[in-house]
């Protein structure tokens, strides 16, 4: 649309006054914008996410901009909040709101969180959380995690999550508190 063209121009021309480079900079900049097409987020996500990239620019930390231009490309493209070649973090819902406070971060309502590491994968159900792209940190709210894969039934064995704080650049988290059953013992 109109006004989403004019941003991106105000962008880039504010790219230009800050001095960036067309390699990473515009190049991450303009794939994040078409990864963002493609995957159909509606029109108010778009100006929110529009107006975290313009904050970011203004704070004069050029590796955070391109980091965070990164990191959304994933997001748009792949669905994950954080890949690297030991560990991808992915939500499964697409319902989330670009918020910016002193920094970027994200809202998810309500989602499952898959972590996939070494082969392996991990998954908190039904929870809620605000990821902050730039600290790699993603602050949880309840969910469930289960033993399935390892031979218990759902019913049988799992623990439900109160708040918990996940450093993506690895495969752990760490909760506060968690309620555990299992049937089986107990």
């Amino acid at each position: 649309s109109d006004p989403e063209r004019r941003a991106v121009y105000r962008t880039c021309n504010f790219m230009l006054e800050k001095k960036m480079q067309p390699f990473p900079d515009f190049q991450s900049y303009l794939f994040s914008i078409i990864s963002f097409i493609k995957s159909n987020q509606p029109k108010e996500s778009f100006e929110a996410w529009q107006e975290s990239i313009e904050k970011l620019i203004d704070s004069k930390n050029k590796k955070k901009f391109t980091d965070y231009l990164e990191f959304c490309n994933d997001l748009f493209s792949q669905n994950a909040i954080y890949v690297s070649n030991s560990v991808t973090w992915k939500p499964n819902s697409v319902d989330y709101q670009f918020q910016f406070d002193d920094k970027p971060y994200l809202v998810f309502p309500k989602t499952d969180l898959k972590c996939f590491s070494k082969e392996d994968s991990s998954i908190i159900y039904n929870t809620s959380g605000i990821y902050y792209p730039t600290l790699q940190e993603w602050q949880g709210k309840g969910g469930k995690v289960n033993w399935v894969r390892a031979g218990f039934q759902e019913s049988q064995v799992f623990a439900e999550l109160n708040t918990y704080k996940i450093l993506v650049k690895s495969a752990s988290y760490s909760a506060d508190s968690v309620i555990f059953h299992n049937s089986i013992y107990f």
